[in-house]
């Protein structure tokens, strides 16, 4: 099995001391971003939330990577100091109302990455938290002059279809309105980079992105939403290459997931999955079994569970057993 690993895990010192959380009953922690200036730090507060109450209590979950190489960067959480990667810290400062807080699951500081019990319960709970959001959050990074012409684009098709109506579509496809800016080259460039991304690499984010109730695509300051940016796939045509990534486009909230030709549609056990996403990356190697265990048609009431715990040799004779 191909296995591939390029980010170091999220770094968390200065001693930040986790609550213990219960194992039988399926609670996570909730972190709530305090409003705060644009320049001014990160300040967050941690809280324990059982996910049947996600009605009470709305959240977002947030889809991003964690990053390559050295670096942190000091947050305050529960006014303690915690450190993070930098381009966490960058989707925070992004993500932040100067006004009010907001509710996001960030795996990065809602699990104790350092322990491995704790790990694996909230892997397992990972496909009813992303269910249970009212929305997924997609940060791909900084912004550039390009992808921000780019998203500009996608937002004005955004506005084109509300005009014409949902439904119009797949008509709309063929009329030149819809090309209007979207060809320039200055937007090609944009798309390319949006296009190419790490965040398409990551294993975790097929099922991160296939759970969303709903979800946006978000890059510097601008946002979209996941429903306009999967028509990328049809509206650039041969414009910019698509076809490594347009599984992930295909199953991101939005008419494109409902259609009956996507392979979202079609049988996608655990070996499929496994198959199809061969050459995405994790952090760990057993994390590339674990990424599919919330969208595997095969995996049912805990007849294959995540443990960080057990040996890779034990896993992998596990996983030849379950397939």
């Amino acid at each position: 099995m191909k296995v591939l690993s390029d980010v170091s895990p999220p770094v968390q010192s200065f001693g930040f001391q986790y609550s213990s959380l219960p194992e039988k009953k399926a609670v996570v922690r909730l972190l709530e971003l305090l409003p705060g200036d644009p320049d001014g730090k990160i300040r967050c507060e941690l809280m324990d939330f059982e996910i049947k109450d996600a009605d009470q209590k709305p959240y977002e979950a947030l889809s991003y990577v964690w990053g390559e190489g050295e670096g942190s960067t000091e947050i305050t959480v529960n006014n303690e100091r915690m450190t993070i990667r930098p381009n966490l810290h960058l989707a925070l400062q992004s993500l932040r109302n100067q006004d009010s807080a907001r509710t996001f699951w960030v795996d990065a500081i809602c699990i104790d990455q350092n322990n491995n019990k704790e790990r694996g319960h909230q892997v397992n709970l990972m496909k009813s938290i992303f269910q249970g959001a009212k929305g997924v959050v997609v940060w791909l990074g900084e912004d550039t002059e390009q992808t921000n012409i780019a998203m500009d684009s996608l937002n004005y098709l955004a506005d084109v279809l509300d005009k014409f109506g949902v439904g119009q579509q797949e008509d709309l496809r063929s009329k030149s309105l819809l090309r209007i800016n979207v060809h320039h080259q200055e937007a090609v460039d944009g798309f390319r980079d949006l296009l190419q991304r790490q965040w398409y690499q990551r294993a975790w984010i097929v099922q991160e992105i296939a759970l969303a109730r709903s979800a946006t695509i978000m890059c510097g300051k601008k946002s979209v939403s996941a429903g306009i940016f999967s028509s990328l796939s049809w509206m650039l045509e041969k414009s910019v290459e698509i076809s490594p990534i347009e599984p992930l486009l295909n199953v991101m909230p939005g008419f494109l997931r409902e259609r009956k030709d996507s392979w979202w549609t079609l049988e996608r056990d655990l070996f499929a999955l496994l198959l199809k996403f061969r050459d995405s990356k994790t952090t760990e190697q057993r994390d590339k079994i674990y990424a599919f265990l919330g969208i595997a048609s095969d995996i049912t009431n805990g007849n294959f569970e995540a443990s960080y715990e057990i040996s890779e040799q034990d896993l992998v004779q596990d996983i030849i057993s379950f397939l």
